[in-house]
Order: structure tokens, then C-alpha cells, then sequence
């Protein structure tokens, strides 16, 4: 298993303990943009190269979304990669990247924190 594998992993874990917590986690999900395919499969099907690897499809009342890229560790994102996320945030999107665990996981965190005082706000306001 790669280095970029096992950080990936061990994201996916700590989102599945937390989705209690955290129930935007339920909609975390791994972009399919992976390059084992052939570059024509890979059209056909609407892959788009570059995207970060995972979402959360959530907005934070900021942002419209997270996006992540994990990178094994000492590496960065690609330049069509950083491209990507770019525009995205041009898009109103919040998107990172990381080469380690903890990182991802606290990047993950924060932003999970600020959908869940969205929540709050409008748990209050539907309660009126």
C-alpha cells in the first residue's frame, strides 16, 4: 500500500467514527480521478483529471464545499492539479491538500466545526 494510500485510509476511518459527531461526514466521498484507466476510458466516462481526491458536498455557510488532496509525504500537488483547485476556488469551493494524517484530519475538523454551528444556527432558527 502506498504512503498517499494509508494516509487515505486512515482519513476514511476517523470520517466513519465521527459522522455521529459530524453528520455532513455521512456525504464524504472519493472522487473517482484516478489514472489506472486508459485516457480514452477515461473520457468517455467523464473523468476529470486534476480534482483533489476526496469531497465533503457540504456547505459551511462560507464556502460550498470542501475538497482535499492527499499527497504522500514531501510531495505536492501537480501543476494541473494545483490548476484545479484553483479554479474551484474561484468557485466559492475550499480546497487543500496534505501529505500526512493528522494534517488531513484537522483540516477535515475545522471545517466540520463551522458546518456544525451552521446547523446550530439553523436548528435555532427553525425552532422559532
Amino acid at each position: 500500500m502506498r504512503v498517499e494510500d494509508k494516509t487515505a485510509a486512515g482519513l476514511v476511518e476517523w470520517v466513519g467514527y465521527n459522522k455521529t459527531l459530524y453528520p455532513c461526514l455521512c456525504l464524504f466521498f472519493k472522487v473517482d480521478n484516478e489514472g489506472r484507466r486508459k485516457p480514452w476510458m477515461s473520457k468517455i466516462l467523464g473523468i476529470l483529471p486534476g480534482l483533489p481526491d476526496y469531497c465533503l458536498p457540504v456547505s459551511d455557510g462560507y464556502y460550498m464545499s470542501f475538497w482535499i488532496e492527499l499527497k504522500a509525504v514531501g510531495k505536492k500537488p501537480t501543476k494541473r492539479q494545483l490548476e484545479k483547485h484553483d479554479l474551484l476556488r474561484e468557485y466559492g469551493h475550499y480546497v487543500c491538500w496534505s501529505d500526512n494524517l493528522s494534517d488531513s484530519i484537522e483540516q477535515l475538523l475545522r471545517y466540520c466545526k463551522r458546518c456544525k454551528k451552521k446547523e446550530k444556527r439553523h436548528e435555532r432558527t427553525a425552532n422559532r
